[in-house]
């Protein structure tokens, strides 16, 4: 016997703020008619004391965690070399004499440098961030660090980068459902004060993505009311297959936690550094 074919619910927002307003208009849709977790659960769940105070975090930032931030994008570049882009070669002008073409009386017996004009590379990254109820807030803080140093780190290489959040993937009974947001372009910089909260809060997941959940109209699965499905990563074939990712690569919890947090790491298991 075949597989039984998947129905598909998804739907991607173009901006935080397209996402924001859509969820804020629209009612429960009808299996999840009497489910409310996206604004009943509390502050050890979601990491905020409300939906509004999530709201107020995406449209202003999760600052306090900017300082460490930083520190793992230090941490993350340090085994980039400043000269990378630079090629050292020989002529008539440079900046120290090279010894042993200056012996031989050869005209290139200066050293410098030249820049070398490198192919623009572009990558885009799906960061699902969907997890199971017993991930913490501090796990959704780690990974996010680890993605905001990888983005960075690829952009400071000279590599574009298109960044998207999957705020819930799911599945009960027949039916996955997919919620995405664009939240970085290839020509946006790393805004870190804009990026902090969605792709390094809890809420974003347990808050929007729940959000989300109870209010696309288009879910029919009347199962998702019990626990709202059963969150999927990048190891279930039906996920991969309905995201047809062709050029895009994604990055989900489990695969940080076996990449030991480490960003290096994580770039040779995606590839994303060739």
């Amino acid at each position: 016997m075949g597989k039984t074919k998947m129905n598909i619910v998804r739907e991607n927002f173009k901006s935080l703020h397209e996402m924001m307003a859509t969820l804020g208009s629209r009612k429960n849709n009808e299996p999840m008619r009497g489910e409310y977790s996206s604004t009943s659960n509390g502050k050890s769940f979601t990491g905020t004391e409300s939906y509004k105070e999530a709201e107020q975090l995406m449209v202003h930032g999760y600052t306090k965690i900017l300082p460490e931030i930083k520190k793992g994008m230090v941490q993350a570049n340090a085994s980039m070399s400043p000269m990378q882009r630079r090629r050292v070669t020989t002529g008539v002008q440079g900046y120290a004499p090279h010894v042993p073409n200056a012996i031989q009386g050869l005209p290139n017996s200066m050293i410098r440098t030249e820049s070398q004009m490198q192919k623009v590379k572009a990558v885009s990254i799906v960061y699902n961030m969907t997890q199971n109820a017993g991930t913490n807030e501090r796990e959704f803080t780690k990974c996010g660090i680890v993605i905001l140093s990888l983005v960075n780190k690829l952009e400071l290489s000279g590599c574009r980068v298109n960044l998207k959040i999957a705020c819930m993937t799911t599945k009960s009974g027949g039916e996955l459902a997919i919620c995405t947001v664009d939240v970085k372009s290839y020509a946006e910089h790393l805004d870190l004060q804009k990026l902090t909260f969605p792709v390094a809060h809890p809420s974003m997941f347990r808050r929007f993505g729940f959000k989300w959940l109870e209010t696309v109209p288009t879910l029919t699965e009347s199962r998702f009311s019990s626990g709202y499905g059963r969150s999927v990563g990048c190891d279930d074939s039906s996920l991969m297959d309905a995201m047809k990712l062709n050029d895009e690569t994604m990055i989900d919890i489990p695969m940080i936690q076996r990449a030991n947090y480490d960003v290096d790491a994580l770039l040779e298991k995606t590839k994303l550094n060739k």
